[in-house]
């Protein structure tokens, strides 16, 4: 792909052709689920394994230390704002 675009519009977004290549080989069958990764269900152990990593990264891009919350934790309320209101003391 010669033609590609720089896309400013929600922030610098062009990926690697690399990181396209690798989403376009796996979009249908992530990894030999038989599915995409965006329909497998958020509770099964491949998407926990992926959120821990994912999570994971971050921290070590940020520096953040695992005593402090991330916002990979709001999944697991039912509510993010309830969760983050009640956790933070925000009204």
């Amino acid at each position: 792909m010669t033609n590609r675009v720089y896309n400013f519009s929600a922030g610098p977004a062009m990926l690697p052709t690399p990181v396209m290549q690798k989403v376009q080989e796996e979009i249908l069958d992530y990894q030999g689920l038989g599915a995409s990764i965006v329909e497998v269900s958020h509770r099964l152990p491949i998407f926990r394994e992926i959120l821990d990593s994912t999570e994971s990264m971050f921290r070590e891009l940020t520096n953040l230390p695992k005593k402090l919350p991330s916002t990979f934790h709001a999944w697991r309320c039912a509510n993010a704002v309830f969760c983050c209101s009640t956790k933070f003391n925000v009204t």
